[in-house]
């Protein structure tokens, strides 16, 4: 019987200690930079638009759903193994011929994954008003 107490025992505390050692890590953010902008232009010519950006910055597309109007691709900024993440929301507004874009940038905590994450944010709003004039 002090066997299998022992074996639980012994068991418990292997688990618990092991529990720290397999973590699944996901790209966050203290404070993740979000802005959204209006365009004078529909969503199909936004779109194009967006993918020029996006290749223009050397992103690499992880998903983009045009028809949700969803985009989402990753910037290394040079450490390929924590690469910033740009969420980009595309949607159409109320107003005839005008479509909405929404920006969420999700990176790393350290202080220069959110200074760079900042600088894509401003530089991907900057080449899309300057493909598409901002409203």
């Amino acid at each position: 019987m002090k066997t299998t107490a022992r074996r639980w025992v012994v068991a418990l505390w292997v688990l618990w200690a092991c529990s720290g050692c397999a973590r699944l890590e996901i790209p966050t953010a203290e404070q993740p930079a979000e802005v959204e902008r209006t365009f004078a232009s529909d969503m199909d010519t936004v779109w194009d638009a967006v993918l020029k950006v996006v290749e223009l910055a050397r992103g690499t597309i992880v998903t983009q759903d045009r028809a949700s109007g969803l985009l989402v691709y990753s910037l290394s900024n040079g450490d390929a193994a924590r690469p910033s993440y740009l969420n980009v929301y595309l949607r159409t507004s109320q107003q005839a011929g005008v479509t909405l874009v929404n920006v969420l940038v999700h990176t790393s905590a350290s202080p220069q994954a959110v200074t760079s994450a900042v600088s894509a944010d401003r530089a991907f709003f900057s080449k899309l008003e300057s493909m598409l004039g901002a409203k």
